[in-house]
């Protein structure tokens, strides 16, 4: 998630400390194989490094170190970087073990305004974030930074909207499709027309997990703290009673990753 020029009431600069940090680093979900395949096979030369902005918590960030791409992660949010060098694979990341530099640096920064060199990276990759951003400036940078023939690749984990009782659940969560399949993302003219690829998976959690993934949401963050108990309360009950779920027992919850990739 990202906070910063985009001209957007972005309830997370205000309302994120340490405690909604932890929960989001423990609830979010990661991202599928698939949707690193697609991004890693978009550069013209392939990605040694990545930058990845909004980066939250970390939750996209690991799959790229874990592939073993140099990664910077750009974040805003202080307490969302503090939680993303704190865990235990970030910090090994960290540590320059074979002379040619660590797997991850974390920087504070926006989509608009990263910090970063230009032509240094061959990838950027916007994830759970685009709806923030103010889209020509933060492409604008993206191109500034990448590489020629790198590549900028917008990604969101999403609610499988298609099935009807994920259909209300967003509605209920106030989750619902972010970024649209229909609606090809205006990289403007410094990129080609970005390709789709979708990726449908599903998360494992319990009722309680589904409360706790709600309150990570902007919609709630957002909220007064009696509409934040109603929303609960709602959930609560749709997934209890009205699906009748295991109290204890997990469940799979559909989604489906969207890719939007394009050279620059």
């Amino acid at each position: 998630m990202t906070e910063g020029n985009s001209g957007f009431i972005n309830p997370f600069a205000a309302t994120v400390g340490r405690a909604e940090a932890v929960e989001y680093e423990e609830t979010r979900p990661t991202y599928p194989a698939g949707a690193y395949d697609a991004v890693l096979s978009s550069s013209a030369h392939g990605v040694g490094s990545a930058v990845d902005v909004g980066a939250g918590t970390g939750q996209f960030t690991r799959g790229l170190v874990e592939r073993g791409v140099r990664a910077v992660a750009v974040e805003p949010s202080s307490a969302m970087r503090e939680v993303l060098q704190e865990g235990a694979w970030t910090q090994e990341a960290r540590v320059d073990l074979v002379g040619g530099g660590p797997l991850l640096e974390v920087v504070a920064g926006t989509a608009e305004d990263t910090g970063l060199a230009a032509d240094s990276s061959d990838l950027v990759v916007w994830a759970q974030c685009s709806h923030w951003l103010d889209i020509p400036l933060a492409a604008a940078e993206a191109a500034r930074i990448l590489r020629p023939g790198g590549a900028l690749a917008l990604v969101a984990n999403q609610l499988a909207v298609e099935v009807p009782w994920v259909h209300r659940l967003s509605r209920i969560m106030r989750s619902g499709d972010v970024v649209r399949r229909d609606r090809t993302p205006d990289l403007g003219p410094l990129f080609e027309r970005p390709l789709l690829t979708e990726v449908g998976w599903e998360q494992s959690l319990t009722v309680e997990q589904c409360l706790r993934l709600a309150r990570t949401r902007s919609s709630y963050l957002a909220a007064s703290p009696a509409r934040r108990a109603k929303m609960q309360d709602n959930l609560r009950w749709y997934l209890l009673e009205h699906l009748g779920f295991d109290p204890i027992a997990p469940f799979a919850l559909p989604y489906t990753t969207l890719v939007w990739t394009a050279r620059a």
